[in-house]
């Protein structure tokens, strides 16, 4: 299930989306450097170009996280009883650079900013309670926000799965907004003004948007020269996909047969499991769905309970071991 599911919120949702079509936002500046979870050069791209799709329930950490900001800046509060967060609406705009803009979720004062983020648990890219170590793309939107409002500092309150709160302060990097704002400035006048899509990735987004066609021409075409060399890139990967696939499975058997009858191995690397899973329950709906249809043709009062049948045509299928790893330093 989504959160929001109500019209009203959707909508004004789809309106705030809408309005982020006039220039560069804070989370667009990640996106478009190849940081972000979430978004990709073209997603941001086709939201400039094309708007925002249709508003979809949120998830529910996307929901909770917008719900709990006003809490989270209360703990900010209480932290620092003599800083006061305000919440504020306004976009703002970087001098002298039009396309430069941003929401802020609260000022604190001209030179401080306090942006608010929760996440299931705490992870490696974050650093000790009190520094400045935040993931890169929460860094980068930090930095883009302060370009945009003029400040100097932005505080990031973190609560990690409702039990840990943080506190990071992210100063103002001069040298970096250097190269990023020129960087935006470019992908608008390279992408979005003449409406050239960047590339497609490997990101979900991109690979959402890559099956949004429908079959309705008959027929193969032939491929341009230009288009050739894709194509070859494709053989040439499907060909590396299949080498590595070999590969996986070679050094998996050597740790199945290394891991034997134990529960799994762990050390400096990580830790890998070789565990059985749960029993399951394989049912033959098909021979239930014959059993009724043919109750019904026989217009016989259908007096066999459904556990019944189900009893008749079900099977319990034992778990399997699944290997699983969990090496340091992976991506969440």
């Amino acid at each position: 299930m989504g959160y929001p599911s109500h019209p009203d919120v959707l909508a004004r949702w789809d309106e705030f989306r809408a309005l982020r079509r006039d220039g560069l936002y804070a989370t667009d500046s990640p996106a478009i450097l190849g940081l972000s979870k979430w978004g990709t050069p073209f997603s941001v791209w086709a939201e400039k170009v094309d708007g925002p799709s249709p508003a979809s329930p949120m998830s529910l950490q996307a929901f909770l996280g917008l719900e709990l900001e006003g809490s989270l800046a209360m703990l900010y509060r209480e932290r620092y009883p003599d800083r006061d967060p305000v919440p504020f609406g306004t976009t703002f705009t970087m001098t002298g650079h039009p396309l430069i803009k941003s929401h802020l979720d609260y000022i604190v004062s001209p030179e401080l900013l306090l942006e608010c983020k929760t996440r299931g648990r705490k992870t490696d890219d974050w650093g000790p309670d009190g520094s400045g170590v935040v993931p890169a793309d929460i860094w980068v939107q930090c930095q883009h926000e302060m370009a945009a409002h003029g400040s100097l500092q932005v505080d990031v309150a973190a609560l990690f799965g409702l039990y840990t709160f943080h506190v990071y302060h992210v100063p103002r990097d001069q040298e970096f907004l250097g190269v990023l704002i020129p960087k935006l400035e470019a992908f608008w006048a390279d992408h979005v003004i003449p409406r050239i899509p960047p590339a497609l990735s490997a990101h979900p987004a991109d690979t959402e948007w890559s099956k949004r066609w429908e079959q309705t021409e008959p027929g193969l075409r032939n491929a341009t020269p230009e288009q050739e060399e894709l194509f070859q890139r494709y053989a040439m990967a499907r060909h590396n996909a299949r080498q590595a696939a070999v590969a996986l499975e070679g050094v998996e058997n050597l740790v199945r047969e290394l891991i034997g009858p134990s529960e799994g191995i762990q050390g400096a690397f990580g830790t890998v499991t070789y565990r059985t899973s749960k029993p399951s329950e394989k049912v033959g709906w098909k021979e239930i769905a014959g059993v009724y249809r043919k109750m019904l043709e026989e217009l016989k009062t259908p007096d066999v309970q459904l556990d019944a049948v189900r009893s008749i045509y079900s099977t319990i299928q034992p778990g399997s071991r699944r290997l699983l790893a969990n090496f340091s330093g992976d991506d969440e």
